[in-house]
């Protein structure tokens, strides 16, 4: 698995779509980047803005080697768009860096019912090729609905003491991850997972 970890909540309808073709993983991927970027650009200063589309014409220079994979993300992400899908089909994608070690150590070391919960940040099921560190994972909406729940119950001091980390990393952790459970949850969304 990778150095950082993303989570983000899916529409179970769009859900079905991935799950039906896994080949759509990047096109989902970039579905909220997209938007991101543009909310980006449009809140930046006027210097910020001149770095941002800097770094852009940078990437661009890249696109040669990357065809392929940019020629996919398009066609999923034009598949995507036939068939209704938005950006509020997802959640914002939250990342919590390499602090998903420690966090998924100090739930695996909980007792017993709350050990299971470390999958809610490296479980899953795999889906699609290997994006680097491993596919693209997802929970259904019962099954975050599930994690959403019990992690909602679990003490962050429990938690906490078990870490090998400082307090505060693990705490913080563990409080986005719950925060991004709880709200997919909430809408009755899946969850994607990905370690880059």
């Amino acid at each position: 698995m990778g150095r950082w970890a993303y989570y983000q909540g899916i529409s179970p309808k769009l859900l079905d779509e991935l799950v039906a073709d896994p080949r759509l993983v990047t096109a989902v991927q970039s579905l909220g980047r997209i938007e991101a970027a543009r909310a980006e650009l449009d809140a930046a200063s006027p210097e910020q803005r001149e770095r941002i589309l800097r770094g852009r014409r940078q990437m661009e220079m890249l696109r040669s080697v990357f065809r392929a994979e940019i020629e996919r993300e398009a066609w999923g992400l034009g598949i995507l768009r036939d068939r209704g899908f938005t950006t509020a089909d997802l959640t914002e994608c939250i990342d919590i860096e390499k602090r998903w070690r420690a966090l998924h150590e100090a739930l695996e070391s909980l007792p017993a019912p709350w050990r299971p919960l470390g999958r809610a940040v490296t479980g899953g099921v795999e889906i699609g090729e290997d994006l680097g560190y491993g596919p693209l994972r997802y929970f259904l909406p019962s099954d975050v609905a599930s994690l959403a729940s019990d992690l909602a119950r679990l003490s962050s001091l429990e938690v906490v003491a078990r870490g090998d980390e400082g307090d505060d990393y693990v705490r913080e952790a563990l409080e986005t991850v719950r925060r991004c459970y709880a709200e997919a949850a909430a809408r009755g969304f899946g969850m994607l997972l990905h370690f880059g």
